[in-house]
């Protein structure tokens, strides 16, 4: 079967389910907005955020479909952290150990981005 280049899912409890139909895909994903959360955490002045995308972020086509997502921000910005996975135990392991680095200090910015930091 070949893979749809614009792979769309919804989650069935916590299970990403294939979705071909655009139009159920975007009603579900409308609707969705607290069931699609993983995990959101505050930690000092950053914020971690894992949520399902509903959309395969796995661009290589290679492997499983990439549909969760780990990002940590300060105030309104994105750090350089952003973490993908396929399945909700793996976004919970991967938001656990992104609460982990920010506790211990151990994110890595990049210049650009402290810059724009220190300039907000």
């Amino acid at each position: 079967m070949k893979r749809d280049p614009v792979g769309k899912y919804k989650l069935v409890g916590k299970t990403p389910v294939e979705c071909p139909d655009i139009r159920e895909w975007g009603r579900w994903f409308e609707y969705s907005n607290d069931q699609r959360i993983v995990g959101r955490t505050e930690v000092g002045d950053l914020t971690i955020s894992t949520v399902f995308l509903g959309l395969d972020h796995n661009w290589a086509f290679g492997g499983p479909p990439l549909l969760f997502e780990t990002m940590i921000f300060r105030g309104a910005k994105a750090l350089n952290y952003q973490k993908r996975y396929s399945t909700w135990a793996e976004a919970e392991e991967g938001h656990a150990h992104a609460i982990t680095l920010a506790e211990r200090g151990e994110l890595e910015i990049s210049d650009d981005i402290e810059r724009d930091l220190k300039t907000s």
